[in-house]
């Protein structure tokens, strides 16, 4: 994007931040410096982030997500393998998922939410702990299940929720939105309470956890 979009973007950003409790970045252009999160872009996140402590800064990128610095991550399975690992390693496997999660923590300073889809989200710590999905039955269309996913753990963190109290709701969330066919999905707060009882009949307290 020009240096003036670029600059307008981050002009605005920093004039609204003290009337916002989150910022959500989303990075979807494949090609670098194409889109409007650009180097300099990323660099200024990373400082107004590092000023503003009591705000969620979270961010979501396809293909660069281990350039950013000081927020918070989320990134599917796959990519978070191939970005700590390489291309080889096997996204497949929990071990490595679990692995790759902490790898990312580890260089981007804040933590790291890891989608894996039908097995639920990874997030970082101590330990690498994998909060159970929700199973749901019949016909499912993942499209926006990611952003809905954000939308729920962003609300929750905002909200003082612990990491994985944001990545049950993420998970809640999803599974209800999943279930929409053809179409945006949208989840209602009085559609949690019965999901997370689901859930909990499904999880039974047990939760998988890789340390570094």
């Amino acid at each position: 994007a020009p240096l003036d979009a670029q600059e307008q973007v981050l002009a605005r950003l920093t004039r609204l931040l003290p009337d916002v409790d989150a910022v959500i970045v989303l990075d979807q252009v494949e090609e670098a410096e194409c889109g409007i999160v650009t180097e300099r872009v990323r660099e200024s996140l990373t400082r107004l982030a590092g000023g503003e402590p009591r705000r969620v800064f979270w961010v979501d990128s396809r293909t660069r997500i281990g350039l950013f610095r000081g927020l918070i991550v989320k990134v599917n399975a796959r990519e978070a393998v191939r970005e700590a690992f390489g291309e080889r390693a096997d996204a497949g496997e929990d071990t490595v998922v679990g692995q790759a999660t902490l790898e990312l923590a580890r260089r981007t300073g804040k933590p790291v939410f890891v989608t894996a889809g039908e097995r639920g989200i990874w997030i970082s710590g101590p330990a690498a702990v994998l909060i159970p999905s929700v199973h749901v039955e019949g016909p499912t269309d993942p499209t926006g299940a990611g952003d809905s996913a954000t939308a729920g753990a962003v609300l929750s963190l905002c909200a003082g929720a612990t990491l994985q109290e944001a990545a049950l709701v993420a998970n809640l969330v999803a599974s209800i939105t999943v279930q929409q066919l053809a179409t945006t999905g949208t989840a209602a707060p009085s559609q949690l309470g019965p999901r997370l009882e689901m859930w909990r009949s499904q999880a039974k307290g047990t939760h998988d956890a890789v340390r570094d």
